[in-house]
């Protein structure tokens, strides 16, 4: 249904005919597709980046049930002060306002805390810091190295948390979300 541009064929048409369309940034696309290849077998679904979705946003009616996969769009669309975030499972939480719902780490999450559970070793920054210190002999190029595989392994945490979450979304709770009921 889309075509190269990644925009709907419909175009001359006023409305957009996707039941769902979750709009992903460049860290949540595996879960987009992930979720729309679920999705898809009942509904007709979407997949967006940040750029499609603000050349469409106009074209879009209530009949279009938006999740936000990203944070920018979320904390945009979904800034209303009286919404409250919901914590929909671990490390992650949800704001939702009609039919747009937005999915996303919890920012005060100690994401330490799930390094464990996702069997994530020190030893490794132990080498990362050690080897270079013997090999080149430099304690900032040690920094450095050491500074890089903590913050991918944060990456993978992050990645690992929204992933659950969408799953959850796609098995227990999408028909709560398109027909208006309460997550919490």
């Amino acid at each position: 249904m889309l075509n190269s541009t990644n925009t709907p064929k419909s175009m001359s048409d006023t409305d957009i005919k996707y039941k769902f369309i979750v709009i992903y940034d460049k860290f949540t696309k595996p879960m987009a597709v992930s979720l729309r290849n679920s999705i898809s077998k009942e509904y007709t679904c979407a997949i967006w980046d940040k750029k499609v979705y603000e050349q469409n946003e106009p074209k879009l009616s209530n009949k279009n049930n938006l999740i936000l996969l990203d944070e920018d769009l979320i904390n945009t669309n979904l800034a209303n002060p009286s919404l409250k975030s919901i914590r929909f499972s671990e490390g992650v939480l949800i704001k939702h306002e009609k039919n747009t719902l937005g999915i996303y780490i919890d920012p005060d999450a100690d994401l330490g805390s799930f390094k464990q559970r996702f069997q994530m070793s020190w030893k490794k920054y132990l080498t990362g810091i050690v080897a270079p210190i013997l090999l080149i002999g430099g304690i900032p190029t040690a920094i450095v190295i050491a500074f890089m595989m903590f913050y991918n392994d944060r990456k993978k945490v992050k990645f690992k948390l929204m992933f659950e979450a969408v799953n959850k979304l796609k098995i227990n709770k999408l028909e709560d979300f398109l027909y208006g009921r309460n997550f919490g």
